[in-house]
């Protein structure tokens, strides 16, 4: 009879631990610190080491907060839930681009926000960009820095992109979008890119961004468009924007026959840029839209034409 009872016991206290187990693993709120461990359970009292840890210990729709000034990863992270992760104010949330993207979500159906983080590639390590999303997600950067990035500092293939109040600096490009995907641009610095705002398709997509409140320096192309296939359609809208300085053109278009590209900007500054703007002549629809109520300042020349339209 005793021997039965402590079986009972024994069994009882098993089933426990496994229900209890998947429940005290997913934490809506995991911490990240540089004293953490990864073995640690991510919780305030015991936070975690590095973002995959947390990754693995918060639930989805909750939230990982880096709670202070730190590295917090080793290589590309893939994000597969619905997470929020931020620097808490005053810290400075590091994570370096090594062997590929920062961070990559490849899911679709998520909704992502990366908050006050720095992206920067490790030297050496193979680092393209910072956030990437290739997954038709709604990913959402805020506060947040990248710099000196080969590739992109975020970039969408697909999904719902929204950048507010971020620095892009001496890379590739600021911010990329292709496919379907669309992105919405407001109150950012970039300086130093070869792109900062590229709207490419080369297949039958139609990627687009829209930008306001933001100012562009010192770029190669400071906004551009560009269709390389057919049935492509680029599409960039740009409000009360500054673009000066820009090494060649502060807007670029380019589309080849069978695909069109277009931009147009309105209550923006066109500054000492070498050349205002470029159409290309690719062979494709391509134009430029002005509501006419632009500062038009020292450009070099321009190529191609601009079309205005009426304000509504």
């Amino acid at each position: 009879m005793q021997s039965r009872s402590g079986l009972r016991i024994l069994l009882s206290l098993a089933a426990a631990f496994l229900l209890s187990t998947p429940t005290q693993a997913l934490v809506f709120r995991a911490y990240i610190a540089s004293d953490g461990s990864d073995a640690n359970p991510c919780t305030l009292p015991q936070p975690c080491r590095l973002l995959p840890a947390a990754l693995a210990a918060v639930a989805d729709g909750g939230e990982i907060w880096m709670l202070d000034s730190a590295n917090y990863n080793t290589g590309t992270v893939v994000v597969a839930k619905s997470v929020s992760i931020l620097a808490v104010p005053g810290v400075i949330g590091s994570l370096v681009a090594a062997g590929g993207p920062a961070i990559n979500i490849t899911a679709g159906g998520l909704n992502v926000a990366v908050r006050n983080v720095v992206v920067v590639p490790l030297p050496g390590a193979g680092g393209t960009d910072g956030v990437g999303m290739s997954g038709a997600s709604t990913l959402v950067v805020e506060d947040s820095a990248f710099a000196n990035l080969p590739g992109a500092g975020v970039f969408a293939y697909a999904g719902k992109l929204s950048v507010t109040n971020s620095t892009f600096r001496n890379m590739g490009y600021g911010v990329l979008v292709k496919g379907n995907a669309h992105a919405s641009v407001a109150g950012s610095k970039f300086s130093g890119n070869y792109a900062s705002l590229l709207a490419f398709s080369d297949t039958a997509a139609s990627p687009s961004i829209s930008a306001s409140d933001s100012v562009f320096a010192h770029d190669t192309h400071s906004i551009a468009a560009q269709s390389e296939g057919p049935g492509a359609t680029t599409n960039i809208n740009v409000t009360r924007c500054t673009v000066t300085s820009a090494n060649y053109a502060g807007i670029w278009v380019k589309a080849i026959a069978g695909s069109s590209a277009y931009v147009s900007f309105g209550s923006s500054m066109f500054a000492r840029n070498f050349s205002g703007y470029v159409k290309v002549g690719a062979g494709g629809a391509e134009a430029i839209y002005t509501h006419g109520n632009n500062q038009w300042i020292e450009n070099g020349t321009s190529y191609g034409s601009m079309t205005g339209f009426s304000l509504l």
